[in-house]
Protein backbone atom coordinates (compact mmCIF):
# COMPACT_ATOMS: atom_id res chain seq x y z
CA UNK A 1 0.00 0.00 0.00
CA UNK A 2 2.95 2.39 1.16
CA UNK A 3 4.84 1.66 -2.36
CA UNK A 4 1.09 2.15 -4.46
CA UNK A 5 0.88 5.39 -2.82
CA UNK A 6 4.25 7.04 -3.59
CA UNK A 7 4.10 6.53 -7.17
CA UNK A 8 1.22 8.65 -8.09
CA UNK A 9 2.71 11.30 -5.67
CA UNK A 10 6.32 11.43 -7.42
CA UNK A 11 4.12 11.98 -10.90
CA UNK A 12 2.41 14.75 -9.21
CA UNK A 13 5.53 16.72 -7.87
CA UNK A 14 7.15 15.84 -11.80
CA UNK A 15 4.11 17.19 -13.54
CA UNK A 16 4.46 20.20 -11.08
CA UNK A 17 8.23 20.65 -11.47
CA UNK A 18 7.64 20.62 -15.10
CA UNK A 19 4.62 22.99 -15.08
CA UNK A 20 7.25 25.51 -13.16
CA UNK A 21 10.22 25.31 -15.10
CA UNK A 22 7.72 25.50 -18.52
CA UNK A 23 6.57 28.80 -17.15
CA UNK A 24 10.28 30.04 -16.44
CA UNK A 25 11.09 29.52 -19.52
CA UNK A 26 7.63 31.47 -21.17
CA UNK A 27 8.97 34.09 -18.80
CA UNK A 28 12.76 34.38 -20.21
CA UNK A 29 10.84 34.34 -23.60
CA UNK A 30 8.96 37.24 -23.32
CA UNK A 31 11.71 39.29 -21.90
CA UNK A 32 14.26 38.70 -24.36
CA UNK A 33 11.43 39.43 -27.24
CA UNK A 34 10.55 42.61 -25.19
CA UNK A 35 14.40 43.34 -25.07
CA UNK A 36 14.87 42.51 -28.70
CA UNK A 37 12.52 44.77 -29.71
CA UNK A 38 13.85 47.66 -27.62
CA UNK A 39 17.29 47.23 -29.08
CA UNK A 40 15.41 46.60 -32.76
CA UNK A 41 13.37 50.40 -31.86
CA UNK A 42 16.68 51.83 -30.65
CA UNK A 43 18.64 51.39 -33.91
CA UNK A 44 16.04 52.39 -35.71
CA UNK A 45 15.90 55.46 -33.82
CA UNK A 46 18.13 58.26 -35.50
CA UNK A 47 18.99 61.78 -33.62
CA UNK A 48 17.08 64.20 -35.41
CA UNK A 49 19.10 68.20 -35.93
CA UNK A 50 16.67 71.02 -37.04
CA UNK A 51 18.67 73.67 -38.53
CA UNK A 52 17.52 76.95 -40.23
CA UNK A 53 17.85 77.49 -44.38
CA UNK A 54 17.64 80.60 -46.08
CA UNK A 55 13.73 81.40 -45.72
CA UNK A 56 14.02 80.52 -41.96
CA UNK A 57 12.21 77.36 -42.03
CA UNK A 58 13.24 74.27 -40.22
CA UNK A 59 14.65 71.57 -41.88
CA UNK A 60 15.01 67.89 -40.43
CA UNK A 61 18.37 66.55 -41.39
CA UNK A 62 18.95 62.80 -40.06
CA UNK A 63 22.19 62.62 -38.69
CA UNK A 64 22.51 59.12 -41.09
CA UNK A 65 26.32 58.16 -42.39
CA UNK A 66 25.60 54.98 -42.77
CA UNK A 67 24.89 54.43 -46.72
CA UNK A 68 23.25 56.04 -49.97
CA UNK A 69 20.00 54.80 -49.28
CA UNK A 70 19.98 56.56 -45.50
CA UNK A 71 21.08 59.52 -47.27
CA UNK A 72 18.31 59.61 -49.75
CA UNK A 73 15.83 58.90 -46.65
CA UNK A 74 17.15 61.54 -44.90
CA UNK A 75 16.78 64.24 -47.72
CA UNK A 76 13.22 62.83 -48.24
CA UNK A 77 12.56 63.72 -44.88
CA UNK A 78 14.14 67.13 -44.81
CA UNK A 79 11.97 67.85 -47.66
CA UNK A 80 8.67 66.46 -45.98
CA UNK A 81 9.45 68.59 -43.07
CA UNK A 82 10.27 71.77 -44.78
CA UNK A 83 7.17 71.38 -46.36
CA UNK A 84 5.31 71.23 -43.05
CA UNK A 85 7.22 74.09 -41.69
CA UNK A 86 5.74 76.14 -44.24
CA UNK A 87 2.44 74.59 -43.76
CA UNK A 88 2.59 75.71 -39.81
CA UNK A 89 3.61 78.97 -40.79
CA UNK A 90 0.85 79.61 -42.42
CA UNK A 91 -1.46 77.64 -39.75
CA UNK A 92 0.46 79.99 -36.90
CA UNK A 93 -0.09 83.62 -39.10
CA UNK A 94 -3.97 82.70 -39.70
CA UNK A 95 -4.37 81.74 -36.10
CA UNK A 96 -2.80 84.82 -34.93
CA UNK A 97 -4.95 86.86 -36.88
CA UNK A 98 -8.11 84.65 -36.01
CA UNK A 99 -7.30 85.25 -32.12
CA UNK A 100 -6.77 88.67 -32.82
CA UNK A 101 -10.13 90.12 -35.15
CA UNK A 102 -12.19 88.00 -32.16
CA UNK A 103 -10.11 89.81 -29.74
CA UNK A 104 -10.89 92.95 -31.75
CA UNK A 105 -15.42 91.82 -31.78
CA UNK A 106 -14.82 91.12 -28.05
CA UNK A 107 -13.64 94.70 -27.53
CA UNK A 108 -16.39 96.05 -29.99
CA UNK A 109 -18.71 94.70 -27.36
CA UNK A 110 -17.63 95.55 -24.51
CA UNK A 111 -15.90 98.83 -24.93
CA UNK A 112 -17.28 99.89 -28.57
CA UNK A 113 -16.67 103.59 -28.02
CA UNK A 114 -12.84 103.22 -26.13
CA UNK A 115 -12.12 100.53 -28.75
CA UNK A 116 -13.41 102.93 -31.81
CA UNK A 117 -11.46 105.92 -30.58
CA UNK A 118 -8.07 103.99 -29.81
CA UNK A 119 -8.60 102.18 -33.78
CA UNK A 120 -9.46 106.11 -35.30
CA UNK A 121 -6.30 107.36 -33.69
CA UNK A 122 -4.04 105.09 -34.89
CA UNK A 123 -5.37 104.76 -38.70
CA UNK A 124 -5.92 108.08 -38.86
CA UNK A 125 -2.85 109.78 -37.44
CA UNK A 126 -1.06 107.09 -40.00
CA UNK A 127 -2.85 108.14 -42.65
CA UNK A 128 -1.77 112.12 -42.48
CA UNK A 129 1.85 110.40 -42.33
CA UNK A 130 1.78 108.33 -45.32
CA UNK A 131 0.51 111.95 -46.99
CA UNK A 132 3.30 113.58 -45.75
CA UNK A 133 5.40 110.51 -47.15
CA UNK A 134 4.40 110.96 -50.52
CA UNK A 135 4.56 114.84 -50.50
CA UNK A 136 8.31 114.28 -49.45
CA UNK A 137 8.63 112.05 -52.59
CA UNK A 138 7.07 114.62 -54.76
CA UNK A 139 9.17 117.48 -53.00
CA UNK A 140 12.63 116.34 -51.86
CA UNK A 141 13.29 120.31 -50.58
CA UNK A 142 10.71 119.60 -47.85
CA UNK A 143 11.48 119.55 -44.60
CA UNK A 144 11.16 117.18 -41.77
CA UNK A 145 7.86 115.11 -41.16
CA UNK A 146 5.49 117.76 -39.17
CA UNK A 147 4.90 115.39 -35.87
CA UNK A 148 2.35 118.16 -34.84
CA UNK A 149 0.05 117.58 -37.63
CA UNK A 150 0.16 113.70 -37.27
CA UNK A 151 -0.16 114.45 -33.36
CA UNK A 152 -3.48 116.59 -34.65
CA UNK A 153 -4.79 114.02 -36.59
CA UNK A 154 -4.24 111.64 -33.56
CA UNK A 155 -6.27 113.65 -31.69
CA UNK A 156 -8.65 114.40 -34.57
CA UNK A 157 -9.85 110.17 -34.87
CA UNK A 158 -9.67 109.41 -30.97
CA UNK A 159 -11.94 112.37 -29.53
CA UNK A 160 -13.51 113.73 -32.61
CA UNK A 161 -14.42 111.17 -35.15
CA UNK A 162 -14.91 107.83 -33.62
CA UNK A 163 -17.34 109.27 -30.55
CA UNK A 164 -19.01 111.10 -32.97
CA UNK A 165 -19.87 108.46 -35.68
CA UNK A 166 -20.65 105.99 -33.07
CA UNK A 167 -23.30 107.99 -31.85
CA UNK A 168 -24.40 109.42 -35.26
CA UNK A 169 -24.44 105.85 -36.97
CA UNK A 170 -26.54 104.41 -34.00
CA UNK A 171 -28.88 106.87 -34.11
CA UNK A 172 -29.40 106.74 -37.44
CA UNK A 173 -29.42 102.75 -38.08
CA UNK A 174 -31.80 103.29 -34.80
CA UNK A 175 -34.21 105.20 -36.94
CA UNK A 176 -33.77 103.88 -40.05
CA UNK A 177 -33.04 99.51 -39.52
CA UNK A 178 -30.31 98.36 -42.02
CA UNK A 179 -31.84 95.44 -44.64
CA UNK A 180 -28.65 93.40 -45.07
CA UNK A 181 -31.03 91.29 -47.13
CA UNK A 182 -31.22 93.65 -49.66
CA UNK A 183 -29.56 96.46 -49.54
CA UNK A 184 -30.07 98.23 -52.13
CA UNK A 185 -33.30 99.96 -51.14
CA UNK A 186 -34.65 103.20 -50.25
CA UNK A 187 -33.84 103.46 -46.84
CA UNK A 188 -30.38 102.78 -47.80
CA UNK A 189 -29.75 106.36 -50.36
CA UNK A 190 -32.20 107.78 -47.67
CA UNK A 191 -29.19 107.50 -44.85
CA UNK A 192 -27.19 108.53 -48.10
CA UNK A 193 -28.76 111.55 -47.98
CA UNK A 194 -28.74 112.82 -44.64
CA UNK A 195 -24.91 111.79 -44.44
CA UNK A 196 -23.97 114.04 -47.01
CA UNK A 197 -26.51 116.53 -47.26
CA UNK A 198 -26.46 117.21 -43.40
CA UNK A 199 -24.39 115.17 -41.74
CA UNK A 200 -20.87 115.70 -43.67
CA UNK A 201 -21.26 119.79 -44.25
CA UNK A 202 -21.70 119.94 -40.67
CA UNK A 203 -19.03 117.83 -39.12
CA UNK A 204 -16.39 119.23 -41.86
CA UNK A 205 -17.25 122.75 -40.66
CA UNK A 206 -16.70 121.64 -37.10
CA UNK A 207 -13.33 119.67 -38.26
CA UNK A 208 -12.15 123.22 -39.53
CA UNK A 209 -12.47 125.16 -35.80
CA UNK A 210 -11.26 121.91 -34.16
CA UNK A 211 -7.81 121.95 -36.29
CA UNK A 212 -7.35 125.56 -36.11
CA UNK A 213 -7.95 125.63 -32.83
CA UNK A 214 -5.16 122.91 -31.88
CA UNK A 215 -3.05 125.52 -34.11
CA UNK A 216 -3.90 128.08 -31.60
CA UNK A 217 -5.07 130.03 -35.13
CA UNK A 218 -7.05 133.55 -34.17
CA UNK A 219 -10.65 133.51 -34.83
CA UNK A 220 -10.02 136.04 -37.46
CA UNK A 221 -7.86 133.30 -39.61
CA UNK A 222 -10.35 130.68 -39.06
CA UNK A 223 -12.90 132.83 -40.28
CA UNK A 224 -10.90 133.52 -44.03
CA UNK A 225 -9.54 129.82 -44.00
CA UNK A 226 -13.35 128.60 -43.88
CA UNK A 227 -14.45 131.39 -46.28
CA UNK A 228 -11.19 130.09 -48.28
CA UNK A 229 -11.12 126.54 -48.54
CA UNK A 230 -14.68 124.99 -47.08
CA UNK A 231 -16.08 124.94 -50.51
CA UNK A 232 -13.10 123.03 -52.54
CA UNK A 233 -13.51 120.79 -49.58
CA UNK A 234 -16.46 119.69 -49.91
CA UNK A 235 -16.26 119.10 -52.93
CA UNK A 236 -13.63 116.71 -53.23
CA UNK A 237 -15.42 114.78 -49.96
CA UNK A 238 -17.99 114.27 -52.45
CA UNK A 239 -15.74 112.41 -54.57
CA UNK A 240 -14.59 110.13 -52.83
CA UNK A 241 -17.46 109.72 -49.75
CA UNK A 242 -20.52 109.42 -51.65
CA UNK A 243 -19.62 106.04 -52.91
CA UNK A 244 -17.80 104.94 -49.75
CA UNK A 245 -20.48 105.94 -47.86
CA UNK A 246 -22.95 104.38 -50.08
CA UNK A 247 -21.45 101.07 -50.04
CA UNK A 248 -21.31 101.66 -45.98
CA UNK A 249 -24.79 101.81 -45.22
CA UNK A 250 -25.96 98.76 -48.23
CA UNK A 251 -23.41 96.40 -47.06
CA UNK A 252 -21.36 97.13 -43.98
CA UNK A 253 -22.95 95.24 -40.49
CA UNK A 254 -23.51 98.15 -38.06
CA UNK A 255 -20.67 97.52 -35.09
CA UNK A 256 -18.06 98.06 -37.98
CA UNK A 257 -19.62 101.20 -39.38
CA UNK A 258 -16.83 103.37 -37.90
CA UNK A 259 -13.96 101.08 -38.74
CA UNK A 260 -14.78 100.95 -41.91
CA UNK A 261 -15.14 105.11 -41.76
CA UNK A 262 -11.88 104.85 -40.35
CA UNK A 263 -9.95 102.93 -43.36
CA UNK A 264 -11.63 105.47 -45.88
CA UNK A 265 -10.40 108.79 -43.82
CA UNK A 266 -6.58 106.85 -44.08
CA UNK A 267 -7.50 106.97 -47.98
CA UNK A 268 -9.35 110.29 -47.89
CA UNK A 269 -6.07 111.99 -45.67
CA UNK A 270 -3.55 111.11 -48.35
CA UNK A 271 -5.79 112.46 -50.82
CA UNK A 272 -5.80 115.73 -49.19
CA UNK A 273 -2.38 115.86 -49.25
CA UNK A 274 -1.68 115.15 -52.70
CA UNK A 275 -5.26 117.64 -53.57
CA UNK A 276 -4.33 120.37 -51.25
CA UNK A 277 -0.41 122.45 -51.36
CA UNK A 278 1.39 122.33 -48.43
CA UNK A 279 4.21 123.92 -48.80
CA UNK A 280 3.56 127.60 -48.01
CA UNK A 281 2.69 128.72 -44.58
CA UNK A 282 -0.43 129.99 -45.87
CA UNK A 283 -1.96 127.03 -46.83
CA UNK A 284 -0.43 124.77 -44.70
CA UNK A 285 -2.86 123.50 -42.41
CA UNK A 286 -5.43 122.60 -45.56
CA UNK A 287 -4.40 119.48 -45.63
CA UNK A 288 -6.09 119.12 -42.26
CA UNK A 289 -9.56 119.95 -43.97
CA UNK A 290 -11.95 116.13 -43.90
CA UNK A 291 -14.99 115.20 -43.57
CA UNK A 292 -14.48 112.29 -41.33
Amino acid sequence: MSMGNSQPDNNSSSQQQQQQQQEHDDIERQQKKVQQQKESSGRNRQPYIFILNENSSLLQDKNNKDDDNNTSNTYRESSSCSSSSSSDDKTSFWSFAINFWNWYDRQLRENPVITKSLTASIIVSMGDFCGQYIEHRRNPNEEEYDLARIGRFFLLGGILQAPVTHYYFAALDAKFPPKLNNPWTSTTFLKLAIDQLLFAPTFTLVLFFFLDTLQCKSWDYQLHHLEDEYSRTMIDNWKLWIPAVLLNFAFCPPKLRVLYNNVIFFVWSICLSLLLDTTTPTTTTTTDHSNR
